[in-house]
């Protein structure tokens, strides 16, 4: 758990996985401060916040999402955020799927049909829990509720 003036902060439970330092700090700072799209932090301000480079901020934005299952949204306007609410998670899924789809269109266009389809058959999305559209949203804690009790 992490101590704020505000409130206390639960990373979602991932046995076996320990927050960093920093990243229990990115984490408390968007849980905090940053909840929902319309309040999202520059990267450029979460860079000057922590004092650590742009591609760290990424990295480390990058684990807690995987590793953590910290339910953070990137904003078209390069920010992160929050996400409190099942249509801002709607709309981060719709995002992120856009990506793979044009990703996997560019490694069509530079290896071709059958390379792509032998490659991308390959992708393995790990056995990482998601979050479930079926489970009711934790709005507190901006994620799926789980009847796991372990935390970060």
């Amino acid at each position: 758990m992490i101590q704020t003036t505000q409130q206390t902060m639960t990373l979602p439970p991932r046995p076996g996985r320990t927050a960093a330092p920093i990243e229990r700090r990115i984490a408390d700072l968007l849980q905090v401060n940053h909840r929902g799209r319309e309040r999202a932090l520059a990267r450029r301000a979460l860079v000057a916040a922590t004092g650590i480079s742009d591609r760290e901020v990424r990295v480390v934005i990058a684990s807690l999402v995987t590793t953590h299952g910290c339910p953070i949204g990137a904003s078209p306007t390069g920010g992160y955020y929050w996400i409190d609410d099942p249509e801002e998670l709607r709309k981060e899924s719709v995002a992120l799927t856009k990506k793979i789809g044009s990703l996997a269109r560019r490694v069509r266009a530079l290896v071709g049909g059958d390379e792509a389809a032998r490659l991308l058959g390959q992708m393995d999305l790990g056995d990482q829990p998601r979050m479930n559209a079926n489970e009711p949203f934790d709005r507190a804690q901006g994620r799926r509720e789980s009847n796991e009790t372990n935390h970060v």
